[in-house]
């Protein structure tokens, strides 16, 4: 957790949901603070050609809700601001902002932050991976106080030191204060310049610098897409914090989430198709998973139901 003096900060504006931005200068981000980044020099395009991307148009772009205030100006990035009402919310200072990866070799093993985890996704061994792009449709899942629901993109090395790149759609009301489906990035410490890029509808969000990321140099050995649900009080019983739409894989189009398009790239920045891979479903009475046609699949689920008590 980096506080932002406010003497970096060159403008600020505030969100209808009561979030405060501030637009900081590109290079005197907080995150260059950290001891691998100090001779960092920001890059603000990949070097590589992402031929793999979709020609979207502009106006496929979902817009920020604080952009009704106004945008920040050319050479800042926009960072939001945390209050202390934020770290109130979380259960302790040291969990704040924390997501813990997945084992992908033994889901059933509880993290040591407690709570219950619930998977529905697919994966894909072996490698190795430079990247992978995919269409999600976004939904509003209804969350439980103390849980959160997301879909996401996994990008990891497969061992237990994992490190880990993973972006998607989150719903957390513990540390966001709302109920607002949110895009989110996580990463632990633990195709040319190395870097992994993050790209939204044709568009460069940002990257992860190479040197963070040590066992996912020469590429990642394990890539997985889905859903995935944290279930706080998971002594008493199953949640009711809905994956995906909150509709079961069965019911298809128009209801259920979907993963679209799946594609791995290779070291060249070309996109191969991704056809049946493994899945893991943790408990396909609460989330389940279902193939669609060619290289996609529905995932989710309502949580407790009568027969996932």
């Amino acid at each position: 957790m980096v506080a932002i003096s406010s003497c970096l900060v060159v403008e600020f504006m505030e969100s209808p949901s009561g979030d405060l931005i501030d637009c900081v200068e590109i290079n005197k981000q907080p995150s260059l603070d950290h001891p691998l980044l100090q001779t960092h020099k920001i890059q603000l395009k990949p070097t590589f050609n992402p031929s793999y991307i979709h020609n979207e148009e502009s106006s496929n772009v979902i817009p920020q809700d604080w952009h009704i205030n106004g945008k920040c100006p050319k050479g800042t990035i926009p960072i939001r601001r945390i209050q202390e009402t934020h770290i109130l919310r979380s259960s302790s200072l040291a969990s704040f902002g924390k997501k813990y990866p997945p084992n992908f070799h033994d889901l059933n093993v509880p993290p040591s932050a407690g709570g219950e985890h619930e998977h529905s996704l697919a994966i894909l061994r072996g490698g190795p991976f430079y990247g992978t792009r995919c269409d999600i449709n976004a939904w509003n899942p209804r969350v439980e106080p103390g849980d959160f629901s997301l879909a996401q993109i996994w990008v990891t090395s497969d061992n237990y030191n994992r490190n880990t790149v993973e972006a998607g759609l989150m719903v957390n009301p513990q540390l966001y204060g709302d109920n607002a489906t949110r895009l989110f990035t996580y990463w632990t410490d633990n195709h040319n310049d190395g870097n992994w890029w993050l790209t939204i509808n044709g568009h460069t969000v940002g990257y992860w610098p190479n040197t963070l990321l040590k066992e996912l140099q020469g590429g990642s050995k394990v890539i997985a897409w889905g859903g995935e649900v944290y279930n706080s009080h998971h002594g008493n019983g199953s949640s009711t914090t809905q994956m995906g739409s909150g509709h079961f894989a069965g019911e298809g189009d128009k209801k259920a989430a979907f993963f679209r398009n799946l594609v791995t790239l290779d070291d060249n920045g070309n996109a191969i198709e991704v056809t049946r891979p493994m899945t893991i479903v943790k408990n396909p009475k609460c989330y389940d998973f279902q193939f669609g046609g060619r290289m996609e699949f529905y995932y989710g689920g309502p949580g407790r139901n009568p027969n996932c008590p």
